[in-house]
């Protein structure tokens, strides 16, 4: 059998001959200098995106035009649980859970079928420990040097945290925007501008104001709209410029209304993080009280009338002590109301009649 094996001069002889090779190759290349710049920048650039790809906070990735994976950053370590070589001929879709792929799946071929970008689709994915991850995608077509598509190049972003806390927040503003709605006052937001914010629908039912007056969130529109329901106009426009030219003051006042309401006004400055934002006010009809209260004063008018007038002797014994005497107890005993007031009852009795008036007093009092 002929000997397979080469020689040492053999192996030095095509050596040589490969090194002769090279050096045509390379002579032949710097007469194509362009060529040399061009493959020094491609490999430049080709080291920019795999640093760019492997630094970023996002998963990078492509698709082909069948929607499987050609191409993942290593980010997706991080997100999902999965080496990039894990997820190559996959498709998005077995990445996501059973609830969200048809969705998703029928978006998904409608944005191929445009073949145009797209941004910010959310959707949830599955790690690869089962737990549930958001994800903000936003990607753009890929076409070859002839225009032919054949997929996609996209980016996407961990939103979870992101989503929880836009769930609070939104948790938050239902149960705000309940606590409003549910409350007894009506209730005004407006801002630094006079631009009404918020409004609650009792405080639409208490000033009678239409959707019509409040949809173009003008304060000055709606304030022209209630000054004919009330008494005294005037009195109230100069209130309301004061809270607006001071937006650090807190108010309290009395509204009267021509048809015989009352409401009371609270007013404070809406802050957040020690800025003045606008100003809240809050109304409370107040008008059953007012009446009560009015129909009180009459009374306590009319009794204050017939005590002083009265021909008897009128006072109150408390104590032992002479309180709110009348008129006619001065004139019957010669003292006057601060005399009356200053001693114990017993000392403006005879001393016969004091041991037993006093005893009946202290009878009466204990309901004996």
């Amino acid at each position: 059998m002929k000997d397979q094996r080469k020689t040492k001069k053999q192996l030095i002889e095509e050596l040589d001959a490969l090194r002769k090779q090279a050096a045509e190759l390379d002579k032949e290349d710097n007469f194509h200098p362009e060529r040399k710049r061009a493959e020094e920048a491609l490999h430049k650039s080709e080291e920019r995106f795999r640093d760019l790809t492997e630094s970023t906070s996002d998963w990078i990735w492509e698709v082909d035009q069948y929607g499987d994976f050609a191409y993942a950053s290593p980010k997706v370590k991080d997100l999902l649980g999965y080496e990039p070589e894990e997820i190559i001929g996959k498709t998005p879709f077995d990445l996501r859970p059973e609830d969200e792929s048809q969705r998703l799946l029928k978006i998904f071929h409608s944005i191929i079928a445009t073949q145009k970008p797209f941004a910010a689709l959310q959707n949830t994915n599955l790690h690869k420990d089962g737990r549930r991850v958001m994800l903000e995608t936003s990607g753009v077509p890929i076409f070859d040097k002839n225009g032919n598509f054949f997929g996609y190049r996209g980016i996407d972003r961990d939103i979870t945290e992101r989503k929880k806390a836009e769930e609070e927040i939104m948790r938050n503003l239902s149960l705000l925007n309940s606590t409003i709605e549910s409350t007894a006052d009506g209730i005004l937001v407006v801002d630094r501008e006079g631009k009404i914010v918020k409004f609650n629908l009792k405080f639409k039912q208490m000033w009678n104001i239409t959707q019509s007056i409040l949809e173009p969130r003008d304060d000055n529109k709606a304030l022209s709209f209630v000054l004919d329901q009330l008494k005294y106009p005037e009195m109230f426009l100069s209130k309301v410029k004061k809270l607006y030219d001071d937006p650090t003051k807190k108010s309290f006042d009395v509204i009267e209304f021509k048809d015989g309401r009352y409401f009371e006004r609270y007013s404070q400055p809406q802050e957040i993080e020690g800025k003045i934002l606008g100003r809240v006010l809050s109304f409370r009809d107040v008008t059953d009280r007012k009446k009560v209260e009015e129909a009180l004063q009459a009374s306590q008018e009319k009794y204050r009338l017939l005590f002083e007038n009265a021909s008897d002797a009128i006072f109150v014994a408390q104590d032992e002590m002479i309180k709110f005497p009348n008129p006619q107890l001065s004139l019957l005993t010669g003292y006057s109301s601060e005399e009356l007031t200053s001693k114990p009852f017993k000392h403006f009795i005879h001393p016969e009649d004091s041991d037993m008036v006093v005893e009946m007093h202290k009878k009466k009092i204990t309901g004996r």
